[in-house]
Order: C-alpha cells, then sequence, then structure tokens
C-alpha cells in the first residue's frame, strides 16, 4: 500500500492515541513520500496535463488525446475544481472528473464580510472535501456558527465531537483548524471543553438526585465531580461571556482558571483569564465564585499585560473611563491601550509605581475634556507656585493654584512626595495620541513626571490643547523624551493678576516640553535628562489672546538654573512657535536641531545659563534674533561655547532693531564669555548681524567669528555688522576689511606747508566693506581694532630744499603717524606703514583717517596721478 501523508505526519506514536507519546516523523518516510509527489508532479508535465480556471473553459477544449489529464482551479462552483481525465479521441469526448486538486491544506481569510456567528471565508486556491482548512477569525461568536467559503453554501461549524459551539467559543484573532465533514465543518481544534464541563455537571446533578432514590447511585456523583474537575482545572478556552457571568457561577469545585470573552459584554476588549489564587487580592482585577457547597473561592487577572477595558472602561464618549483606567495603572505594570480605541478619562491619572509601562501602537487615544480638566488658574509666582504641601497617612498631598493645581494634571508620573522619598523608576509612556478640545483659558499639564529616574516618553502625539504643558519633567534623573509628535495648540485667553504682588498681567504659555523642578525643597535636581527626535509645529496664542500677552509659546522650555544640569538636547525640529528654545539651564548640550519660522526667538540663553555646548543647530527665519544670551537684573549669563550653527534670516517686520544674534542684560545683570564661533550668518532682512546691549564688565568679551553672508538693512551703515554699541564684543569674520585705492585726479599740494588731504578714490580699486568715503577722502572702520595702513605720494615740481611730509591722520585730531619725511631732488616719493587702533562709535563720533601730505614749496606742486606712484591700501590686522 503507498505511503500517506496522514501517516507520516501522524500525532501520536499510535495513530489516535495520545498515550503512545508524540510521533516524529522518519526522514526515510518523508522521503518516499515526497518521491511519490514527484513522480505524479513528472506525469502531469511530461504527458501534457493542462491547467483551466473554470470547468466551462475546459469542457470547450477536446483537443485532447484519451486519458489526457487536466486541472480546474478557480471554478465559482467549488465542486467543479478538481482533476479530469479525457475520454474519446482528440476532438470528440468529453472530461469526466477523477479526483479532488492535490493541495494538502488551504489557507482562508475572515476579513468580517460575515457576522459574529455566520462566517464568511475566502481563499486564493479552491477547497474541497479532502483537504484540510486553517482560518483566522474576525469576531468573537455570540451563539451557534456556519462557515461558507468562496461564496458557496454555508455549513455548520462544529466542534470535533459534532456539537454546537457554544457563545465566546471563537474569540477574536483565534485560529482554527477544520476539515470538511460532508455534512458541516468540523474542528479538528476541539472547543468543547465547555460542553464537557457542562455534561459532567448535569451527570453530578442528575446523581446527586438519585442519592435519595439509591445508595450506589452516590458513586456515580463521585465519578461526575471527578470528571467535570478534570475537565476545568485544564481549560484555557473561554467560557464566560462576562465578569458578572463568571461571578454567579457556583460550581461544587473551583477551577484553576476562569476566562471571560468580555467585562460588561463578550467582545468589548474586556475578555481575559483569571487564576485561582488563596485570598482576595488588594487590587481591582479580582472577583470570587460562591461554591454549591459553601465557601468563596477567589480569582485574580492572569494576564502579563492588562487593558483598561478588563477593569471596566467603555470608551464610548458618554462613561468615564477614569476609575478603571487608573485600576488598571494601579493594578499592573503593564498597562496596554487597546488599539484604535478612544479613552474619555475625567480626572487625573497616576502611575506611581516603579517599571509601570502605559502603552498602545500610537492609534489609541485619550481624550482630554475641558469640561473635566479645567482648571483656570494660569499664573504660578515665584515659590509660592505651590499653595500648599500638606501631610497625611497616606502620604503627601499637593494642593497648587497652577500646573499642578486641581483638574489640571492628566497623566501623573510621581515618585514619593516626600521629602528626599523614594524615585518612581524607569517608568514608560509610549505609542498613545493625547487629543484636546481647544482648551482656551484652562490651565492643562497633559504628562508630569515629577521625582522620577529613567522615565521615558517617546511615539506619542500631542494635539489640540492651549494653555500649559505638554509634557513638563519635574525633578528628573536621567529621563527620556524622544520620537514625539506635538502640532497644532492654540490659546486665546486673558489672564489678569490673580494678586496684588502680580504684574498688571499674568504671562500664560503654550509650551510642549519643559523641564523644572519647583519642588527643589523635597526633591533632589533633575539631571541628565534627553530630549531628541520630537517634531513640535504651531503652537500660538491668537485672537484676544495674543493681543493682551504676546505670543507667549516655547517649543522646548529648560527651566530653573541648577536644577536640570547635564540635558542632551538634539536633533528635534520646531517649526512655527514663539521662541524655539528657552534655556535657563547650565551645563548642557543643544546639538543638531532644526528651528525655522520662530515669531521671537530662536535659541535663547537667559536667566544664568551657562557652560552650555551648542553646537551645528540650523536657525532660520527668527523674528527678534535667531540666537540670543540675556542677563535680567543680578543674573549672570556666560561661557556658552556655540560652534558651527547656521542663522539665517530675523524677519524685522515686528521686531525694528533686530539682530541675528542678541547679546543683552539690565539691571546688575552680566552677559559675558560667550563665545559663537565657526557658524555661517545670513542676516537677509536683519537690522544687523549682533546686537549688542550686554553688560561684560571687567570679563572677557562676548566672540563672534565664521562666515557672513551678506550684511544687515539697518538705515545707519555703521550699524548693519553690529548695532547699540561694539563695547563688549569681539566680531571677526571671514568677511573683513580691504581697501585699495588710487588718486580720484589731477590735484595739487598746497604750498608753504599747509595739509592737503590727498584724494584718494577706490573706484578703481576695491573697498569690501563699504568702510572708504569717496567724497570725505577718508576711511571709517566697521569693526573696532587694529587696522594696518599702507599709502605712497609721490610729488613733483620741488626744489632740492624742499621738505615733505606724509601721514596717517584723524580728522577730530588726536593720533597722527607722520612715515613719510625727508626732502626733495626735484620730486619727492614718499611711502607710509602704518597702525592704529580704530573704534566705530554708534550714535556718536567714530574714529577714521585721512591720509595728509605736506610740503614748504612756495607754491603748489601736482600730486603724480600715476598708481603706480600714489596708492593706498588698509586691511584689519
Amino acid at each position: 500500500m503507498a505511503i500517506t501523508a496522514k501517516q507520516v505526519y501522524r500525532d501520536y506514536v499510535t495513530d489516535g492515541i495520545p498515550s503512545s507519546g508524540n510521533h516524529k516523523p522518519a526522514k526515510a518516510e518523508v522521503r518516499t513520500l515526497l518521491s511519490g509527489y514527484e513522480s505524479v508532479i513528472n506525469a502531469f508535465t511530461s504527458s501534457g496535463g493542462s491547467v483551466f480556471v473554470t470547468k466551462a473553459a475546459l469542457d470547450a477544449d477536446l483537443v485532447h488525446a484519451a486519458n489526457s489529464m487536466a486541472w480546474v482551479i478557480g471554478d465559482a462552483t467549488t465542486a467543479n475544481n478538481g482533476v479530469y481525465r479525457k475520454n474519446g479521441s482528440s476532438g470528440t469526448g468529453s472530461w469526466t472528473r477523477i479526483a479532488d486538486l492535490p493541495y494538502s491544506f488551504v489557507k482562508l481569510s475572515d476579513v468580517g464580510a460575515g457576522t459574529a456567528n455566520d462566517i464568511q471565508l475566502t481563499s486564493t486556491i479552491p477547497t474541497s472535501a479532502s483537504v484540510l482548512r486553517i482560518a483566522n477569525i474576525f469576531e468573537a461568536n455570540a451563539g451557534n456558527v456556519t462557515v461558507s467559503e468562496n461564496g458557496g453554501s454555508a455549513k455548520a461549524l462544529l466542534t470535533n465531537s459534532g456539537n454546537q459551539i457554544a457563545a465566546g467559543g471563537l474569540l477574536a484573532g483565534m485560529i482554527i483548524a477544520y476539515v470538511d465533514n460532508g455534512s458541516s465543518f468540523r474542528l479538528l481544534s476541539d472547543q468543547a471543553s465547555a460542553a464537557i464541563v457542562a455534561a459532567a455537571e448535569a451527570a453530578q446533578a442528575a446523581a446527586e438526585a438519585a442519592v435519595v432514590d439509591a445508595e450506589d447511585a452516590a458513586a456515580d456523583a463521585t465519578a461526575a465531580a471527578a470528571v467535570a474537575t478534570g475537565a476545568m482545572s485544564t481549560v484555557l478556552d473561554p467560557l464566560f461571556a462576562t465578569k458578572a457571568i463568571a461571578a454567579a457561577w457556583t460550581p461544587s469545585v473551583a477551577p484553576d482558571y476562569i476566562r471571560t470573552a468580555g467585562y460588561t459584554a463578550a467582545g468589548d476588549g474586556g475578555g481575559a483569564l483569571y487564576k485561582k489564587v488563596a485570598s482576595a487580592p488588594a487590587h481591582q482585577g479580582k472577583f470570587s465564585i460562591t461554591l454549591s457547597g459553601g465557601g468563596t473561592v477567589w480569582f485574580e487577572l492572569a494576564e502579563s499585560v492588562v487593558t483598561p477595558q478588563m477593569f471596566g472602561a467603555l470608551c464610548d464618549g458618554a462613561s468615564n473611563d477614569g476609575p478603571a483606567m487608573q485600576a488598571a495603572l494601579d493594578a499592573w505594570r503593564h498597562v496596554r491601550l487597546t488599539p484604535g480605541k478612544t479613552y474619555y478619562p475625567r480626572a487625573t491619572l497616576t502611575m506611581s509605581v516603579s517599571d509601570s509601562v502605559l502603552e498602545s501602537d500610537g492609534t489609541a487615544t485619550v481624550f482630554v475634556d475641558k469640561t473635566y480638566f479645567n482648571n483656570n488658574n494660569p499664573y504660578i509666582a515665584g515659590d509660592s507656585r505651590i499653595a500648599a504641601v500638606n501631610a497625611g497617612a497616606g502620604g503627601w498631598s499637593l494642593n497648587a493654584t497652577g500646573r499642578y493645581g486641581t483638574n489640571a494634571v492628566v497623566l501623573y508620573v510621581t515618585g514619593v512626595q516626600t521629602s528626599g522619598g523614594a524615585r518612581n523608576e524607569r517608568s514608560h509612556v509610549k505609542g498613545i495620541r493625547f487629543i484636546g478640545n481647544s482648551p482656551s483659558g484652562k490651565m492643562q499639564t497633559i504628562v508630569l513626571a515629577r521625582n522620577t529616574r529613567d522615565f521615558e516618553i517617546n511615539g506619542c502625539e500631542f494635539t489640540g490643547f492651549g494653555m500649559g504643558y505638554a509634557v513638563l519633567l519635574a525633578g528628573n534623573r536621567g529621563a527620556k523624551v524622544h520620537d514625539n509628535n506635538f502640532h497644532d495648540f492654540a490659546e486665546s485667553g486673558i489672564y489678569p493678576a490673580v494678586s496684588a504682588g502680580d504684574a498688571a498681567d499674568c504671562a500664560p504659555n503654550v509650551t510642549a516640553i519643559a523641564t523644572t523642578n519647583d519642588f527643589a525643597a523635597l526633591h533632589s535636581p533633575g539631571w541628565k535628562a534627553k530630549i531628541y527626535g520630537n517634531t513640535i509645529y504651531n503652537l500660538h496664542f491668537t485672537g484676544a489672546g495674543l493681543a493682551r500677552h504676546g505670543d507667549q509659546s516655547d517649543g522646548i522650555n529648560l527651566t530653573e538654573m541648577g536644577q536640570n544640569t547635564g540635558f542632551q538636547v538634539h536633533d528635534n525640529h520646531i517649526e512655527s512657535v514663539a521662541e524655539g528654545m528657552d534655556v535657563f539651564e547650565r551645563f548642557g548640550e543643544i546639538n543638531h536641531n532644526q528651528l525655522a519660522s520662530c515669531n521671537i526667538f530662536g535659541l535663547k540663553f537667559t536667566y544664568g545659563a551657562s557652560f552650555n555646548s551648542i553646537n551645528d543647530n540650523t536657525v532660520q527665519n527668527a523674528g527678534a534674533a535667531c540666537m540670543v544670551f540675556d542677563s535680567p537684573n543680578t543674573y549672570e549669563t556666560r561661557n556658552n561655547i556655540c560652534v558651527g550653527n547656521i542663522l539665517y534670516n530675523a524677519d524685522p517686520t515686528t521686531y525694528t532693531d533686530n539682530g541675528l544674534i542678541q547679546f543683552s542684560s539690565s539691571g546688575t545683570g552680566s552677559t559675558h564669555s560667550n563665545s559663537i564661533v565657526d557658524g555661517e550668518y545670513a542676516p537677509v532682512n536683519a537690522k544687523t548681524i549682533v546686537r549688542n546691549t550686554a553688560n561684560v564688565g571687567s570679563n572677557p568679551n562676548n566672540k563672534v567669528s565664521g562666515r557672513v553672508l551678506g550684511v544687515g538693512t539697518h538705515a545707519d551703515p555703521k550699524q548693519r555688522y553690529c548695532s547699540q554699541g561694539w563695547g563688549g564684543l569681539d566680531f571677526n569674520t571671514q568677511t573683513d576689511t580691504f581697501v585699495s585705492a588710487t588718486l580720484a585726479g589731477a590735484q595739487n599740494a598746497s604750498a608753504s606747508n599747509a595739509n592737503t588731504i590727498v584724494q584718494f578714490s577706490d573706484a578703481a580699486g576695491r573697498d569690501d566693506l563699504g568702510e572708504w568715503d569717496n567724497t570725505a577722502f577718508q576711511f571709517t572702520p566697521l569693526f573696532p581694532g587694529y587696522y594696518h595702513i599702507e599709502a605712497q605720494v609721490r610729488l613733483s615740481g620741488l626744489a632740492t630744499t624742499d621738505a615733505v611730509v606724509l601721514q596717517a591722520a584723524k580728522p577730530s585730531g588726536g593720533a597722527k603717524n607722520i612715515d613719510g619725511l625727508g626732502r626733495s631732488d626735484g620730486a619727492a616719493t614718499l611711502n607710509l606703514s602704518s597702525v592704529l587702533y580704530l573704534t566705530p562709535v554708534i550714535g556718536g563720533t567714530s574714529d577714521s583717517v585721512q591720509i595728509v601730505v605736506a610740503q614748504s614749496h612756495a607754491s603748489a606742486v601736482p600730486i603724480t596721478t600715476v598708481a603706480a606712484y600714489t596708492n593706498l591700501s588698509i586691511r584689519r590686522v
């Protein structure tokens, strides 16, 4: 007898007897089986076998010899597909179906075209009575099940033993294997455990009822109970439709496991596996059953990952999902929001256990409704931000008026809130969409991480919010905020002062990511936050809020000097905000970020921001300035090193005295020792390259060097490179002074030792920065520094006794360098080589230089116009 696949790949050593052990196919049998397949294939192809899509196409083609073989593989009528033999000679006769197609199994797909109980499956190859079927289940069944294949007639899908499948017997995502049994389909992976249990319990009940009639019936009841116990203790398939139905069950013996198909209804996403435990768990992921003979048995979730639906979340928009979400976070360290679902919490959610994870795949949404998250106090002044921190039996309770206040925080990731309390370590939020409904006038902090270590949030989306913070790190060590998307925040509210000591109007803020430590009295400072790979776009004040407060929006805000050192901010894209980054912090790195269309500042360092490394960032199309270093009263912003940054265009539409770079200070504040080097600076529409009002004091100057691509648009040419003042600034760029000039035309040197200004012109020479004046015939520098001046002048018509002198002089008086001095032999060529320190004065009289010649002859004598003899060059040293 030919060997068969059923024999080679049988499940057990002795077919049909599990106790004989699992069967391992022998290689020799496999080779024999496959050799048989190869011979069939070769015979088919060598005899000119044909393949037809439909039976009609086969019947229309009779030009084949007798006993030729052909396959029909795609006919809409399933029974027409198969292996056919030709009857009669070529051109006559007919085709006779002799066998099913030799497929071993067919994979079918359930894409939800039918219903939960009437399943419609499709496949790319035809089925037949002899193939094994494998299919997925789209949704859980609620009753008896039928299956249709490729549009064919529906048949009942029964268990292996021929019973109807119980409600919840098939779950969404389940993979089943089944065969065609003629009038019905039969599961190979039998799901009939529930039926076995039901039958066993019925037998037990009958036996117990009969005990009053006959003593020997007690033995039958005991046996039935043993059967029930044995079946139930190993059941992992769904058993009860809901948690409530499971809790109402009263068996005589408790199973080890119970599975539900839903929480409030089968298929609602709350189905779970529960395990028997010795006592009532402290969390909410539990229920108990009462045994028929008395006694309570507790069960708790046996899932490694839970969903809020397992705790009663409905995700229907009308119900408060917050308690269920909080119960899940309290009970389990790994909570997954169901993809595509929207959750509606109405109060703050808290993650207070280390190693907690709240995650989804980027499609689950937490809807932040302004009706419930409605804190309307935007202002937090000085150290009074926290109105009261009161110790209680359960720890500390925080009552804050502003960003941490009642109904302000959506997700609160926190460690112990007492002084020196343990940090929450390694908690993680990922892949969740936080969506608001334009809460103008409401202070909202969407994710607040306080007193944590190695907190991480990534892959999340934030949109539709107003005043407040999307992600706020407060006293965190090693936090990571990366690969999130923040977009379309808008605030239009007006906020008056709330107490006598406040400003006339508050300064509310719209911020994507911020670091702070408002709880410095309780927790040690934050350290080494990493913020990278985030996209921040379109955060603004609008309408009346914009008119009153200005655009108080930040992409990234690193505040509280000394409370968040060692930060790393890199590879973020920030566009269309008021201030791209607002930095108050020290000893950090800001590298490879791209900032565009920041309405006020691109990168701003203030309130003592010092010792930071700022490298290879690109800032374009800012408002007031692309890069700012500022020191308010009593603060010192210093020793920041900026290398290789590209600064392009600061548009003066709103800020009429803007600069590409700004150094500033006020009161006793001091901005000094900051260096911006090796970058490229294109002012485009900016009034000047550097706007400088910094107070340096006795400290080293601020420095700017690199490649300047053009000059500012200031009406005063003196201020197109630097406005306000040069004090405390060293400016050295690849674009620098170079002047070459020759005599403008015929000119005489005055008689009798009178000074004559030599009328040099750069018309035939060069003046790279426009510093030579062809009318006053003088050089006025744009930059303070040392200048090397070389001049040559030749006079003719002199007597041998005449004296001559050539000098570089300041018109305003002061130093004169007399280098050309001597007597004539009828003509004299004088050479001057001098180094002078010159200072431009913005808003005053600047240093300038003229070339002056004097001769003692009684009458004027000609100055030679030949360029080889009369010429001038000036360079900055």
